[in-house]
């Protein structure tokens, strides 16, 4: 080793392992963001929908303080400020690295218990209807919360029936928004026929 890095070393480490806090801290920010981002969807439909009351308020709670960090860190730009870097416009050592990373972490504990219910609704729907186990978890929530849209479901449909490129139902003006399965059995909007990619249409004896 060179006698003209001994200088250098220590800023050097110094800079190594504050460079490795920041990627952990981006980790799990990144885990956050997306889990939130999967989640948030969902339960701004329930919310618009009315259903599962319990787990909307939660939600939201959950959003606001989530959201509320989110800002926090947007008011200072600057990321090194974020790892306790000392940088020349700045001489006060800002070191909040275990305070963001433990209130991510805590976000991140929080999001993960959010997601468990929207799991068990999927694996519900699969149970119900097998040909759901052919759509991703995110399809198959779509196809959840969906249930009284027959327009929104058309697109479902063609992944769990590859054969099926349109329908046509019973009733012309089929409803844009229902809030359950039971409105759309209760209202009668039935498939009437099945159409493939070539335009072939298929009558069915029991819509």
């Amino acid at each position: 080793q060179s006698n003209c890095s001994q200088g250098l070393k220590k800023r050097a480490q110094l800079w190594i392992d504050k460079l490795q806090q920041l990627a952990d801290l981006l980790t799990i920010w990144m885990d956050c963001q997306a889990k939130w981002i999967y989640i948030s969807s969902v339960y701004v439909e329930f919310a618009v929908l009315g259903t599962h009351p319990g787990e909307v308020e939660i939600f939201k709670q959950l959003n606001a303080s989530y959201q509320s960090l989110i800002n926090t860190l947007f008011e200072n730009k600057k990321m090194l400020h974020l790892i306790g870097v000392r940088v020349e416009t700045n001489l006060q050592l800002l070191d909040e690295t275990n305070y963001l990373t433990g209130r991510l972490l805590t976000h991140q504990k929080e999001l993960t218990e959010m997601m468990k219910p929207l799991e068990g609704m999927a694996e519900e729907a699969r149970r119900i209807f097998p040909r759901a186990f052919f759509l991703s978890q995110e399809q198959v929530l779509y196809l959840y919360i969906h249930t009284g849209n027959p327009r929104a479901l058309l697109s479902q449909l063609r992944l769990c029936f590859p054969g099926v490129h349109n329908v046509n139902w019973d009733t012309e003006n089929p409803a844009d928004k229902l809030s359950t399965l039971g409105d759309l059995k209760r209202l009668g909007f039935r498939i009437k026929h099945v159409k493939d990619m070539e335009g072939d249409n298929l009558e069915l004896i029991n819509p």
